[in-house]
């Protein structure tokens, strides 16, 4: 009786042994669920490991609610790690295990947030699944879970360029989250708001929402909302026009996000200052942050190969676990039966272990060989971006100096002409020398214009639709102080930021500036439509209301065979159709990037 009774208390201590064990995991489980969010944004990958080793332990015990809430948090870190396919393809599998569980209210919020992140990739399926996930949060969830994604839905509809009902949701978001006291919550949506107004073009009744949100992150401490602000206080005073403050903002936000390594903060805020300063007319600014601008999205797009290579590293090793525990298992299976067929088993356990190590070899090199492929092929395609850069520079400058040559040069040399028949004519002491003069100094100023437009293109890596207008309108007004000048609109049905490099921009606005000085001469019209478009290649058409001609009788003389010539150099055509009292059409054809 004494042995009985002794054995019965040991067994109850295993017993209990084992259930507190499991108390502490669920507790050690619990708190890594409870990581603020703030935390896995600022720290995506190493948390991310964090979880996945959670995630066994929860697999191996049977817990199926903490997998999934677990596999929310896997789905935030990699989506702030920019593993977007690896993000969607977590929050379907815990949205799928909160419907076994029916915990509805939380399988609809990951529904919502599997359509959010899915916004850029595929905007239909994003509305279908935020509509699915919205119709079991209002049914079973709370205000807070409904308010976050009223927001979430906001965005999409703001994506989609419904900023009417963006606002509705994000105001109804905002009103949920004020009622549940989210302090954390709430900026977001106020900041939502925000930008949303200010895409309506609304900046005054933007900014009370903006002035709201950073009051609130300076209380909490939130540096990267505190530095998101200052990016948001740089859009406001660009809508408002005051491109000097927009610089102070954007200035500030760059210097914090360059504290705490903010890659995205800190590629955006440069590209903006860049902005501003080409507005303001700061070229040299201007070009100094758009490098900036440059390396640091040099800069993130080599984090994302690096996070691929750990990624690769990461699948190995799990593989590799994946194999070793397989292995105990089939040493634990031969060692309930040993007594029954101990020596075949020991001779097939041998035999299997050796299979599994050979396989895990041949696996291991596989990925080995495969690693060092993609580090290769990394390398080569560096050296061919270099290669091919070098070659472009070279082009360029070949370009440049064949066109100052050539347009520059010529001219000058005119020039120097002018002046020895000048001061021959001086000394004969001819009447007409005052006309001479003036001609040789309207010569020379097209002669500078030329110069200044030239170096224009070279101190540009990029020109784009709207450098060429701004361009374009200078000339024309400085041309109107000389005389009169047709009413010139540009019409542009393309995305304004299309970009050229210089040999397509400077050969663009030559034909533009070639064929507003033939309408100036001889069309004698009160309009110029200078037109952008698509259509399988970009069409730029100048068209008059003047004279016209007859085009395929008269001798059009140099000026078009340059537009001609120019439209060459960047692989296009140009066309020119026109008829007495029908005004003139030039259409240059370029294809698409």
């Amino acid at each position: 009786m004494n042995r009985l009774c002794w054995f019965c208390g040991i067994l109850i201590l295993i017993v209990s042994s084992g259930a507190f064990a499991q108390a502490d995991v669920r507790r050690e489980i619990d708190s890594v669920i409870d990581i603020r969010f703030e935390e896995i944004v600022a720290h995506p990958k190493k948390l991310a490991q964090t979880f996945e080793h959670y995630l066994a332990i929860a697999d191996s015990n049977g817990d199926k609610e903490a997998m999934a809430t677990l596999y929310t948090r896997l789905t935030l870190a990699h989506y702030y790690m920019g593993n977007y396919d690896k993000s969607t393809e977590y929050s379907i599998t815990a949205t799928k295990l909160f419907g076994e569980l029916q915990m509805w209210d939380h399988m609809g919020n990951q529904q919502c947030e599997t359509g959010y992140m899915m916004k850029r990739r595929d905007l239909d399926k994003a509305f279908e699944y935020m509509r699915d996930g919205l119709v079991l949060v209002k049914a079973y969830g709370n205000e807070s879970l409904l308010a976050r994604n009223y927001n979430n839905f906001g965005v999409l509809h703001e994506m989609k360029g419904d900023i009417d009902s963006a606002l509705y949701y994000y105001k109804n978001g905002l009103r949920l989250i004020e009622m549940s006291g989210d302090s954390l919550g709430i900026p977001y949506s106020l900041n939502n708001i925000f930008e949303a107004l200010l895409l309506a073009n609304q900046p005054d009744s933007a900014l009370p929402y903006l002035e709201r949100t950073a009051e609130i992150r300076q209380r909490n401490k939130d540096e990267v909302g505190i530095t998101e602000n200052y990016v948001l206080y740089g859009d406001y005073y660009i809508k408002k026009g005051d491109y000097e403050k927009a610089i102070e903002s954007y200035q500030v936000a760059l210097d914090r996000a360059k504290e705490h390594q903010y890659l995205y903060l800190m590629q955006y805020a440069a590209q903006k200052i860049s902005e501003s300063y080409e507005v303001v007319g700061d070229q040299g600014n201007a070009l100094k942050y758009y490098k900036l601008a440059s390396h640091y999205s040099d800069s993130l797009v080599n984090t994302e190969t690096n996070k691929s290579i750990a990624e690769l590293e990461i699948r190995y090793e799990t593989e590799k676990k994946e194999k070793e525990i397989a292995q105990q298992e089939v040493v634990l299976a031969e060692n309930a039966i040993k007594l029954k067929k101990r020596n075949e088993w020991i001779i097939g356990l041998a035999v299997s272990l050796f299979v599994i190590l050979l396989v895990a070899w041949f696996i291991y090199q596989q990925q080995r060989m495969k690693q060092a492929r993609l580090v290769e092929e990394n390398r080569l395609k560096d050296e061919i971006a270099k290669i091919q850069l070098v070659s472009e520079l070279q082009e360029e400058r070949l370009r440049i100096s064949r066109d100052l040559h050539d347009n520059i040069g010529s001219q000058l040399t005119f020039i120097i002409s002018s002046l020895d028949n000048l001061n021959f004519l001086l000394k004969k002491g001819e009447r007409n020398v005052g006309e001479r003069i003036e001609k040789i100094n309207n010569f020379t100023r097209d002669t500078i214009a030329q110069f200044r437009d030239t170096i224009w293109a070279m101190n540009k890596e990029r020109i784009t639709i709207e450098d060429i207008q701004s361009r374009t309108l200078n000339a024309i007004t400085k041309a109107r102080e000389t005389g009169t000048m047709p009413n010139v609109k540009f019409v542009v049905n393309v995305d304004k930021d299309y970009r050229f490099n210089g040999t397509q921009g400077i050969n663009l606005f030559r034909i533009i500036q070639e064929a507003l000085n033939n309408t100036i001469k001889y069309a004698e019209a009160s309009e110029v439509v200078i037109q952008f478009y698509e259509n399988n290649e970009l069409i730029i058409n100048i068209l008059d209301n003047g004279i016209g001609f007859d085009a395929l009788s008269k001798d059009t003389g140099n000026g078009l065979s340059n537009m001609r010539r120019r439209a060459q150099e960047f692989n296009g055509t140009l066309e020119v159709e026109s008829e007495p009292g029908k005004g003139t059409k030039v259409i240059a054809r370029m294809p698409k990037k």
